[in-house]
């Protein structure tokens, strides 16, 4: 009796294994479905890091739907980017009521004498700088869990000779 359930516990663990393994698989052949962010974020085996990648065109989203409350609509990016060892992976990314590039960065939480401080002390920002240009995600398979719009300057060169 204590064999057979042995076996039995041994036989729904592979199938557990197997299921995790190929769930990863197929998360990693087709980003950016939902089923395979489900996956990604449920699977503990799905591999977290942070990468970099370059805002994508606005309108080159690959999905976009209206949100719950029907008031905004929300887009799904296939991105290339990078780790910062310079690996390559193609990500997905949700933008939650605009398209990436097109809304501006958050507004700075300081005091309004602070801003105006660094205001003054700050120098002006080139005339051709793109201050959307650049992304670091926070990846988990090859789902996006986070993302924030960063400088150039904050992408590691490994990223940066890839991209």
């Amino acid at each position: 009796m204590g064999r057979k359930i042995a076996r039995t516990a041994m036989a729904l663990a592979a199938i557990c294994a197997v299921a995790l393994a190929a769930a990863a698989l197929a998360a990693n052949l087709f980003p950016g479905n939902i089923a395979s962010q489900l996956i990604d974020r449920a699977n503990p085996l799905a591999p977290s890091t942070t990468a970099y990648a370059r805002v994508p065109p606005a309108d080159s989203y690959a999905d976009s739907w209206r949100d719950a409350s029907g008031a905004y609509d929300d887009y799904r990016y296939l991105v290339d980017a990078a780790d910062a060892q310079g690996a390559p992976l193609r990500v997905s990314v949700n933008a939650f009521g605009a398209k990436l590039g097109e809304a501006a960065p958050p507004a700075t939480t300081q005091p309004e004498a602070a801003q105006e401080a660094d205001a003054a002390d700050a120098p002006a920002a080139p005339a051709n700088a793109e201050p959307l240009a650049w992304m670091r995600l926070q990846v988990k398979g090859a789902t996006t869990v986070t993302w924030e719009y960063v400088a150039e300057e904050d992408v590691p060169r490994a990223a940066v000779d890839v991209l």
